[in-house]
């Protein structure tokens, strides 16, 4: 019984470390210039209670920035159920993962970084200001903050649970549960609970 409740925990401790990925549109302004490009964007909860947001291969039409990663980003929940973000601070971009690319954030060093958020379900709003050197700036928008209200009013309405991701006890994610296999079930409303199918 002791291994088994050892398990357990190690399962439920292993959850926290799953990202939950958010596809949207992604709107770019670079000097006034404006391009919208779909983009996945991974937030995560920390284990200290902060989050960290994650903008891999972020590229601008044909330049190549890299990989924007905030962490220690501050999350409140309001008493409607969306959770808020909010940070501001210095980052370095890093190299995206393709290395026949030539990333070019590396090469800014430091930038600063100004994000405003809100999340909800399978809903993520962000705006990202990003200030470079000499007087650089980028502004990045991702998603539409107008959905994180109404995707809240729906879920309300329904109170219908979905499974939204299915992984093994490893943390691979599958797209179908196998007969007599264990699996650990993300849903709709970000709960998680472990499956026998």
């Amino acid at each position: 019984m002791k291994k088994l409740f050892t398990f357990l925990l190690v399962c439920a401790v292993s959850l926290t470390a799953f990202a939950t990925d958010f596809k949207d549109q992604l709107t770019v302004t670079v000097f006034g210039s404006t391009k919208t490009q779909e983009a996945v964007i991974q937030l995560d909860k920390q284990d200290n209670g902060k989050y960290t947001l994650r903008l891999n291969n972020f590229k601008y039409s044909t330049m190549a920035i890299g990989n924007i990663v905030i962490a220690d980003i501050d999350g409140t929940t309001a008493a409607d159920g969306i959770l808020n973000l909010t940070a501001d601070k210095k980052i370095k971009i890093t190299e995206g993962d393709d290395s026949s690319v030539t990333w070019l954030g590396p090469k800014l060093g430091e930038v600063g970084i100004k994000l405003s958020g809100k999340q909800s379900g399978d809903k993520l709003y962000a705006n990202l200001q990003i200030a470079g050197p000499m007087g650089m700036k980028i502004g990045v928008v991702f998603g539409d903050e107008k959905n994180i209200t109404n995707g809240i009013n729906e879920v309300k309405a329904t109170h219908s649970l979905e499974p939204k991701a299915i992984f093994t006890l490893d943390g691979k994610r599958v797209e179908e549960m196998k007969e007599g296999e264990v699996y650990i079930v993300k849903y709709n409303d970000n709960t998680t609970k472990k499956v026998i199918k």
